[in-house]
């Protein structure tokens, strides 16, 4: 919905891919949000995860949001490499963000160039106005979602759950309807950026992981909740619904994951697949195993 595939997949240092809005059928699952709410595999390797997509993916008729897109092999193709693959960069996700996982994800990118890989600057649209209006769809459709039992049953949420649940009852229908235009214009927006690159790679967190009792991280000066920091770069790609991974390019000092978030226009897992699969094999993390004891 904002991140829970890719932000627990970069803290424990292994892979999670993001699909497509409806790539995979959410038949079974317990929505939060009918139109920001993904599922994806988490898994040891960037193939395993190709394979498990090949699985998963298609069309179902218990679903109505499950696109109607032919599956390809996701494993064909993905040893082919990243030469001549246009990599864009932008400044947006890399703001407010710890220096430890900023030196390792320019690392990772630095050593996909150098893997014959072309990278430019680029310009995501709109980029904090999005991250509002995720947050205002977000609220207000999971608000939905509880209705019935917040009027029956409230004592029934935790106060932390309630709380974040009941902010929704004060976003406007006007303000809906408003984040769902600027969800329509940046979709086109993306769509021409994707026109001059592949692929758009950044930091999957700003941070790696905390200890889950910490109210507040700062970042770059900035106090901030935890739960924000780390989806900031992850929630864009939900509120457009575009297929993003978080693949282990790295360590911090003291031996925390960083992930590398790669993401694509709309049904090109296949080309984020294969880049990620370059990540992983020059990273050399597929080969390391958390100490146990």
């Amino acid at each position: 919905t904002g991140g829970s595939i890719r932000v627990p997949a970069s803290l424990c240092g292994v892979v999670g891919l993001k699909p497509t809005y409806g790539r995979i059928s959410r038949r079974g699952v317990a929505p939060l949000s009918w139109s920001l709410d993904h599922v994806g595999p988490m898994t040891r390797t960037v193939k395993d995860a190709a394979i498990l997509l090949n699985v998963l993916a298609g069309p179902d008729p218990a679903d109505p949001t499950c696109a109607q897109t032919p599956v390809p092999d996701y494993t064909a193709g993905i040893d082919e490499g990243v030469k001549d693959l246009r990599i864009g960069i932008s400044a947006d996700l890399f703001t407010r963000m710890d220096g430890e996982v900023e030196t390792v994800t320019r690392k990772a990118i630095a050593a996909l160039e150098a893997m014959g890989a072309q990278t430019e600057s680029v310009t995501i649209p709109l980029w904090d106005e999005a991250l509002t209006a995720a947050i205002v769809l977000l609220n207000a459709e999971a608000v939905a979602v509880h209705e019935t039992h917040l009027k029956n049953r409230p004592e029934d949420y935790g106060p932390d759950v309630r709380i974040r649940l009941e902010q929704g009852l004060f976003v406007t229908a006007l303000e809906y309807v408003k984040a769902q235009r600027l969800r329509s214009l940046l979709a086109k927006d993306m769509t021409r950026l994707f026109e001059k690159i592949d692929v758009l790679v950044g930091p999957a967190t700003p941070v790696a992981a905390l200890s889950p009792d910490r109210e507040t991280v700062t970042l770059c000066g900035h106090t901030e909740d935890p739960r924000a920091a780390l989806t900031r770069t992850t929630r864009f790609h939900n509120l457009l619904g575009l297929p993003s991974i978080s693949v282990p390019c790295g360590v911090t000092v003291n031996g925390l994951p960083i992930g590398l978030q790669i993401a694509a226009a709309s049904f090109y897992e296949a080309t984020v697949l294969r880049v990620a699969h370059v990540c992983e094999q020059t990273s050399g993390w597929v080969s390391k195993h958390p100490s146990v004891g």
